[in-house]
């Protein structure tokens, strides 16, 4: 059985140059500036949040690109968004239902 430290050469498999390498790659790293995804995940800190709800900790961006920031304060949409777009986004949200919210 070949290894990768024990090679061997089998018969009959030979690449030729005028043979095609197709490579599927599941998940490339982009170029900037990286739009957010189903699957992603961010780190929200909010400075402002009630007092008996605090919000901060890292949330995954669910079906549908929502990213649920629990029962008192609902969810926003940011998929397809910049990470800058994505914070103005929650913090815009936020500001319906806090006087003063800061997110980091």
């Amino acid at each position: 059985m070949p290894r990768e430290l024990s090679k061997v050469t089998l018969a009959g498999l030979r690449h030729r140059t005028s043979d095609l390498l197709q490579i599927d790659a599941v998940h490339v790293v982009p170029k900037a500036p990286y739009h957010l995804r189903t699957t992603d995940v961010v780190s929200i800190q909010v400075q402002g949040a009630l007092p008996d709800a605090p919000l901060g900790g890292i949330y995954p961006i669910e079906a549908g690109g929502i990213v649920n920031l629990g029962p008192p304060y609902g969810s926003v949409t940011v998929a397809d968004l910049t990470v800058y777009e994505a914070e103005v986004a929650v913090e815009q949200h936020l500001r319906t239902l806090l006087r003063e919210p800061t997110c980091r």
